[in-house]
């Protein structure tokens, strides 16, 4: 992928139905095509251009991938439940249009359904003073050295989203 990415974490495992409930949500926004989700309606999301230059975006709908404890500890403290589903937004494109969409859809599904953003990598510095809270969970990489990823609540993300240097982790 060549724009960036980002998930929302949930509670609760979904059923094939809320799946489909889901993706029923989303084509009230998107159309879908090629695999891909391409923006109908900019303003559903409350994006500040009518008429963005984006891509498509993929949504995948799946269980978390965590597999060290240490990790799974920290992202549920953090998030204040075990994560039992994982929607991973990404978008095909990096244009700061792309940025945003991809945001405000992590925005929009992370109020919907009661979750909380996984940026999939650290936050900008300026970024962690924001109104709101932000969890950096710490993990070892594949060549076995620590990094940090952030969770965000909605309202940092809100914040961020307004920020002059607002882009998504990529």
């Amino acid at each position: 992928m060549a724009g960036p990415s980002a998930a929302v974490l949930l509670a609760t495992s979904w059923t094939d139905a809320e799946i489909v409930a889901f993706r029923d949500w989303l084509a009230e926004i998107f159309v879908i095509d090629s695999g891909g989700w391409w923006l109908r309606d900019a303003q559903r999301l409350g994006m500040s251009s009518p008429t963005p230059m984006t891509g498509p975006l993929f949504v995948d709908v799946g269980e978390p991938e965590h597999e060290d404890p240490e990790e799974i500890a920290a992202l549920t403290k953090a998030a204040g439940f075990p994560p039992e589903t994982e929607i991973v937004l990404s978008a095909a494109t990096s244009g700061r249009d792309s940025h945003e969409l991809l945001g405000r859809l992590a925005l929009a599904v992370a109020r919907r359904y009661g979750g909380i953003i996984d940026l999939t990598g650290p936050l900008p510095a300026d970024a962690e003073s924001l109104p709101g809270h932000a969890y950096a969970i710490p993990y070892r990489t594949v060549d076995d050295e620590f990094a940090v990823y952030h969770l965000v609540d909605a309202e940092l993300l809100v914040s961020w989203l307004e920020h002059p240097r607002f882009r998504m982790v990529k």
